[in-house]
């Protein structure tokens, strides 16, 4: 009976099908692609980030570490 079903359905029907799932495949890998750039993207601006803030916060504990006077934590500042 399925087999009898499946000679009675044109070529064409089969052939659209294919074309639906290879479409359908194609876009699965396109946004698996552009998920992985965009994370990746990502991850790389969290990491260049987190570099500068670690830059900022060394030459700020140097700048407290070389206060020859005594450090105004309201200003910001070294005072003599």
């Amino acid at each position: 009976m399925i087999a009898a079903f499946l000679k009675r359905v044109p070529l064409a029907f089969w052939l659209a099908l294919a074309a639906v799932a290879a479409l359908g495949l194609y876009h699965r890998q396109a946004v698996r692609s552009a998920t992985s750039e965009a994370r990746s993207k990502l991850k790389a601006d969290i990491e260049a980030e987190a570099a500068k803030t670690g830059r900022q916060a060394d030459a700020a504990t140097r700048a407290v570490l070389t206060c020859q006077g005594e450090w105004n934590r309201e200003s910001g500042r070294c005072v003599r």
